[in-house]
């Protein structure tokens, strides 16, 4: 299976239950806490929320089926990926890198001048797309991850500076010839 016909759109709160049931299947063998709807809401109302979705025009019934998700929130001068997950049957096929990859694209196009987020400790398939990607650790956050059954995991703080595309002058939304 490969996932080069899935695409990936940008998305908004009016798909709050997508996007959290997408969070809850992801990250189910984590034991994280779920994202609810409401909390998708709320986190995608919020200035400077980012959200991509990526579904698979070819899903049962010729229906888009959603397969993934990645969200983040800016600021002014940085951004936090708070959520990137794929669900497991479709793992391991480069979409996780793809939904990376258009997230630090749209965040290139903001003000955004470095990108963090968490990753637990033990999540290494996680890790080795991150560094893939050009993150780099650079804090330890202790028990950060509450899992059950079983003890709190420590997350490691990864970041990476962005870059806007060649001719384009940050906070624009448009493209400068050079």
């Amino acid at each position: 299976m490969t996932d080069s016909m899935v695409e990936i759109r940008t998305t908004g709160s009016a798909a709050a239950d997508l996007l959290a049931a997408l969070h809850i299947a992801s990250f189910a063998e984590s034991a994280a806490e779920p994202w609810s709807p409401a909390s998708v809401a709320a986190i995608l109302r919020a200035p400077g929320a980012l959200a991509l979705i990526a579904v698979d025009p070819a899903g049962p019934g010729g229906n888009d089926d959603p397969c993934g998700l990645a969200v983040a929130r800016c600021g002014p001068d940085d951004a936090e990926i708070l959520a990137l997950g794929v669900l497991p049957e479709r793992r391991r096929h480069g979409l996780g890198g793809r939904l990376l990859a258009a997230l630090l694209e749209l965040l290139a196009t903001t003000t955004t001048r470095k990108v963090l987020l968490e990753v637990a400790v033990d999540n290494h398939p996680a890790r080795r797309l991150y560094a893939a990607h050009g993150f780099a650790e650079i804090g330890v956050r202790r028990g950060y991850y509450r899992r059950r059954p079983g003890p709190p995991v420590d997350a490691l703080i990864l970041a990476r500076s962005v870059d806007p595309p060649t001719g384009f002058v940050r906070g624009s939304s448009s493209f400068v010839a050079g």
